[in-house]
């Protein structure tokens, strides 16, 4: 009767080893986990540079125009000095 109990029973050892299983397997699931969030990082990052890079090339393109029409309505300041295409 006291062997039948007896095996039923968890012993120290038993759960310090489940404990350590359970602990590898949360470590391989952070760490898939991490790999993915920093590759979302990583993609995050380079489609705000995209966005960034446009939003500046429409600036600045546009930016020398408009100063040269507003310079080119000056009476002292020849239009064949303005526009070199």
């Amino acid at each position: 009767m006291i062997a039948k109990v007896q095996d039923g029973l968890v012993t120290k050892h038993d759960l310090i080893e489940t404990k350590n299983e359970i602990k590898a397997d949360m470590n391989v699931r952070f760490e898939r986990i991490d790999g993915e969030l920093k590759l979302n990082r990583w993609m995050l990052g380079v489609l705000l540079a995209g966005v960034i890079s446009l939003v500046l090339k429409a600036f600045f393109l546009t930016l020398p125009k408009r100063i040269l029409r507003a310079f080119s309505r000056l009476d002292y300041i020849h239009s064949s000095y303005l526009f070199h295409e």
